[in-house]
């Protein structure tokens, strides 16, 4: 096609538009000054011509915006009107006595508000390119745009553009929302809008596009730690980068803070993670002036030190040894802090510091920052007397107390890195454990109790002896010996010693006479009345014996061992911290042989403890009792029917009581088994294939009791449930797919959604079952039959109508397609195709066939064995022929294609044009030592429990948690 010759004509006559954009497509860039002001000059030159736009700017503009997005003339032409537009609107911007646009811009804008709501892709997309680059300009020149098209803009943004169905127009309409928006109102529709589509969004590029310009502030700063959670990893890495470069680690709150940091380092992706480790952390120390102390101060120490525990290694190992140390604030010559300058903080940062150089096998800095052991047992012993056990202001009684337990559990956590060889320090430090264990005037928290008792490993090594220090240890607090009651004394008066003279004087006068009566009939050979005689004078002397020592006063008398008694106490705080420590020195597995040992304490103490109306106590007393049942079989099959008997007949509102029954019956049957505890077949699993899901449990039993608790109204006791079941399932216990398929409705069940926590664990369970457990597939095939049917034919007031049959069962085959159990090679997606065409066979409804349909078109078939494709494609055309499904249904042609070698190669949910929410993203680690870990494990994290139930997201839970 031959050039067109250029256009010579002089400035006089200056060209339309038309011709301007025509040119300006051939001509170099150095030539676009010239044409700007070619069209700046024919535009004043025509200023007054009411008809300016019509006339000359609308069908150039037309065809500007109809033209293909990603044509040269496209790409060329719109800067060059968006600078033209821009110069209009600084002009009407400097011009004070302007208050409205004028009207060629305000025609200007009404072609392109108009064009955006046109089908055409082309018009919605360089409309909005045309408003993006213009903002942008009008940015750089520092130029207002008047407030009605800004809000015209915006309306049409937040409705139309922004769900729109194409990606690359979304992206467009949030980069023209971010120079509309106010991050520092809370009102503000824009904001708003952004921090939705960032989380609902179905497209990774539009989430990345609202991450990077969503203005950070404390509005929009949850919406953006929530992407950390996202599914996709590069908008995880994005949304820390933000996070890293545009906020403090100390404008956060704590609970936002610690939440960032765990869910970084928990992430399964390992990019993720090190980002996390060398851009995130380091970023926030390097605005907190470097100071690793100071870091772990800013998060919480006290309640949850697992956060600044799990952090700091990964900024120490960016520090010499000598920075490190310095962090101490040690004095010259000394070789620990001073005590009144330990705080939270650095009492944590010192036991990470020895973690971090004992795990280097650095000895001789480790030597530098603890000594030996009998130099620290004595530093520790002084803080615990002088500071542990001085007297707190009450005003300040809460938090200071705290704090010290805090520093004096980090102090005992020193004592892992130290070099046990040394006898004498080793008992120094295990008299100073027993002595804090023993101490009856203070009473210890549950966090210093499990640390006290863990570092009591350390120093009696042997099961056998440690068994033996606490449990008589144990019988001294809870069973202690006491003297013997006195009877009253009182004090006698001066007439009362007189009235007593008196009486003895007349005693002493009666006993003479009654001798001299003995004497006479002695004489007088009358010797029964002699004896009788005999009797009255003993009986004389000793009541003049009472009253000489009535008158005498009390005799005091100095009480002998041998003389005390032993006399169970009735104080709450003592019995307390027994069950604590005998449940921690339960849950080590070197004393599951020293059955006969606990017998005593069992029967005597913790069964008392049990009766006691006081719910911490009960709590405790059931794990005690549960762990002492992980022992032998014998013990479990006696405290089981305890546990039973709390769960269904104890009226009393405890549900955490209740839960830890719960937990207590679950463990123990997936510890012993069913045959063990002597449950025949006709109690176990057979109920579970008669029951209905969605119907209500009447039968009883130990595993229908916990399958009737997952749909308890009380959020705990359906918490436990939920978990006792995926126990049994895990280990191997129960094979139930009924179950199974309960499990999946909770999973998706809107009640279940706001327990984060719940929503995890099930999650986590899912994906471990599906991959750990031999059978796995067959049981979660039968499932999704079972699911299918429930949902299917269900009622319609069941709560089973709110679940989704597609959803549920695509969810399904994700589970089971080929190659996920690591014990069978087997395909069941063939097994499931023969299933469900046998059901599509016979089933007359249109919406149960489409939801058959569905399922069959994303099935992973094994199409290269013949004899299994020829069979199903068999039975397809039989149904097809017989008219048996609505022909105008497009799955059937689409699995005729794939079962004739022909897939299509994707599903149908992906060509949908609605945006879809991207989902919370569900961390499905496969972690099976985790899901079936029984009671023993089920201790106290420390202080790491999440209790801030309206956080935006939870970091991953443990199975178990401590009740």
């Amino acid at each position: 096609m031959p050039k067109r010759k250029r256009d010579r004509r002089s400035t006089e006559d200056a060209r339309p538009p038309a011709q301007i954009f025509g040119d300006f497509q051939e001509a170099g860039n150095y030539l676009t000054e010239k044409y700007e002001s070619e069209l700046e000059e024919f535009f004043h030159k025509h200023e007054d011509d009411e008809n300016l736009f019509e006339n000359y700017f609308y069908h150039p503009l037309l065809c500007l915006l109809n033209a293909a997005s990603d044509s040269p003339f496209t790409k060329r032409t719109i800067p060059l009107v968006v600078s033209f537009v821009a110069n209009r609107l600084a002009e009407e911007d400097a011009n004070d006595e302007r208050e409205s646009a004028s009207p060629f811009v305000r025609n200007f804008f009404e072609l392109i508000f108009q064009v955006q709501g046109l089908d055409n892709k082309n018009f919605r997309f360089n409309s909005c390119k045309f408003m993006v680059d213009l903002l942008a300009k009008l940015a750089e020149k520092d130029v207002s745009m008047d407030d009605d098209l800004c809000a015209e803009m915006s309306k049409i943004m937040i409705n139309d553009r922004i769900i729109d169905k194409a990606v690359d127009i979304r992206e467009l309409a949030a980069q023209v929302l971010q120079w509309l928006q106010d991050p520092t109102s809370q009102s503000c529709e824009v904001t708003k809008t952004l921090m939705f589509h960032l989380d609902k969004d179905p497209s990774v590029e539009v989430r990345k596009t609202i991450l990077g310009l969503i203005r950070v502030s404390s509005v929009t700063v949850p919406s953006i730690a929530m992407r950390t959670r996202d599914i996709s990893e590069s908008v995880r890495i994005m949304a820390y980068k933000i996070l890293a470069d545009r906020r403090r680690m100390n404008s956060l709150s704590f609970s936002l803070r610690e939440k960032i940091i765990m869910s970084g380092l928990n992430d399964t992706s390992a990019a993720v993670r090190e980002v996390v480790e060398n851009y995130l952390l380091p970023k926030w120390l390097e605005r907190l002036s470097g100071d690793l102390v100071e870091f772990a101060e800013n998060l919480d120490v006290n309640c949850r030190p697992l956060v600044p525990r799990r952090a700091l290694p990964h900024l120490l190992k960016n520090k010499t040894t000598e920075e490190l140390i310095a962090f101490l604030r040690l004095e010259d010559g000394e070789k620990y802090p001073k005590m009144e300058k330990l705080t939270p903080g650095l009492s944590l940062y010192w036991s990470c510091l020895a973690k971090y150089f004992s795990e280097r096998d650095d000895s001789e800095s480790l030597e530098r920052i603890l000594g030996n052991v009998t130099q620290l047992v004595h530093y520790v012993d002084c803080y615990y007397k002088q500071e542990m056990l001085k007297d707190i202001p009450s005003e300040d009684q809460k938090d200071e107390t705290l704090f010290r337990t805090t520093i004096f559990i980090n102090l005992l956590e020193l004592f892992s890195f130290c070099d046990m060889s040394n006898e004498v320090g080793r008992g120094d430090m295990t008299a100073m454990l027993l002595d804090v264990l023993n101490n009856k005037e203070y009473q210890p928290d549950r966090r210093l109790l499990t640390k006290v008792m863990a570092q009591l490993l350390l120093g009696l090594p042997d099961p056998y002896s440690r068994v033996d220090s606490v449990l008589t240890l144990l019988t001294d607090l809870y069973n202690p010996l006491v003297e013997p009651e006195a009877e009253p004394t009182r004090v006698i008066s001066a007439e009362e010693k007189r009235a007593l003279n008196l009486a003895i004087a007349f005693l002493k006068k009666d006993l003479c006479n009654l001798h001299i009566s003995k004497e006479k009939a002695i004489d007088n050979e009358q010797f029964a009345e002699a004896q009788e005689l005999k009797a009255k004078i003993e009986k004389v002397r000793d009541e003049i014996k009472e009253k000489e020592e009535e008158m005498k006063g009390p005799v005091i008398v100095e009480t002998q061992t041998d003389d005390m008694e032993r006399q169970q106490t009735d104080d709450p705080h003592v019995q307390y911290k027994c069950l604590v420590i005998l449940c921690e020195l339960l849950r080590n597995e070197e004393v599951m042989q020293l059955t006969q040992s606990f017998h005593e304490i069992m029967d005597t103490f913790v069964r008392h403890c049990v009766s006691i109306d006081e719910e911490a106590l009960m709590i405790n007393a059931f794990e005690a009792l549960g762990l002492h049942s992980m022992q032998s079989p014998e013990i479990a099959v006696k405290n089981l029917t305890v546990f039973y008997a709390v769960l269904i007949t104890d009226v009393r509102p405890y549900d955490r009581v209740r839960a830890k029954c719960i937990q207590c019956i679950a463990a123990l049957l997936v510890h012993h088994g069913p045959e063990k505890l002597s449950i025949p077949q006709e109690e176990w699993e057979e109920p579970l294939e008669a029951m209905r899901l969605g119907v209500p449990i009447n039968e009883q039993g130990y595993l229908l009791c916990i399958v009737k608790n997952m749909d308890s109204e009380s959020d705990i006791i359906k918490r436990q449930a939920i978990m006792g079941a995926c126990q049994l399932l895990l280990s191997g216990r129960v094979k139930s797919p009924k179950l199974l398929a309960k499990i999946v409705f909770l999973w998706f069940s809107p009640t279940t959604g706001p327990d984060h926590y719940l929503i995890n664990m099930m999650g986590k369970f899912l994906s471990c079952f599906s991959v750990e457990t031999p059978g796995a597939l067959q049981i979660l095939t039968d499932s999704l039959l079972i699911a299918l049917d429930e949902i299917l034919n269900c009622s319609h007031m069941s709560d089973l109508q709110e679940l989704d049959p597609k959803e549920i069962g695509l969810f399904i085959l994700d589970l089971t397609k080929p190659g996920t159990n690591k014990y069978t090679n087997e395909n069941y997606h063939d097994l499931i195709a023969r299933k469900l065409l046998e059901k599509l066979e016979f089933e007359d409804s249109v919406s149960t066939q489409s939801t058959y349909l569905r399922l069959l078109v994303n099935l992973a078939i094994s199409y290269d064995v013949a004899a299994v494709r020829d069979s199903l494609l068999q039975t397809v055309r039989r149904i097809r022929r017989s008219n048996l499904v609505n022909s105008k249904n497009g799955d059937i042609l689409k699995l005729i294609l794939n079962l004739q070698g022909q897939p299509t190669g994707e599903l149908l949910d992906s060509v949908s044009s609605t945006p879809r929410s991207p989902g919370i993203r569900r961390t499905l680690i496969t972690n099976k030592e985790n899901l079936i870990t029984p009671i023993r494990n089920s201790g106290d994290q420390e202080m790491d429990s999440d209790d801030d139930e309206d956080s935006i997201f939870k970091t991953p839970p443990r199975i178990i948690p401590r009740l």
